[in-house]
């Protein structure tokens, strides 16, 4: 079971979420490139799968929401409940009309 799970609506359109996704990721990658060894597409662009030692990050877009699960030990120890909360924050940055699900 992933330690985290995130389901947002993104308000945008799928072309939109499509290239916000690539943002995140580039963003992602920037940010915390210690920890991606692999970052790894979908043919149509919509689905990634970043992975590194230990730690790995799946994220998705459809028509509607923005999806992330991932598993980060490392982090975990560190931040607690908080990598939830981080990796909300990088989806909320590239995906400015985002609602968490209720």
């Amino acid at each position: 079971m992933p330690l985290v799970n995130v389901s947002m609506k993104h308000g945008a359109t799928l072309a939109e979420a499509e290239e916000q996704l690539s943002q995140t990721v580039a963003e992602i990658t920037s940010k915390a490139g210690q920890f991606v060894r692999s970052v790894e597409w979908d043919e149509d662009r919509r689905k990634v799968k970043m992975t590194g030692p230990g730690v790995w990050v799946s994220m998705r877009v459809d028509a509607e929401h923005v999806h992330a699960e991932g598993d980060v030990p490392a982090l975990s120890g560190l931040l607690g409940g908080g990598v939830r909360k981080a990796l909300e924050g990088a989806i909320k940055r590239k995906f400015p009309k985002a609602l968490p699900e209720k």
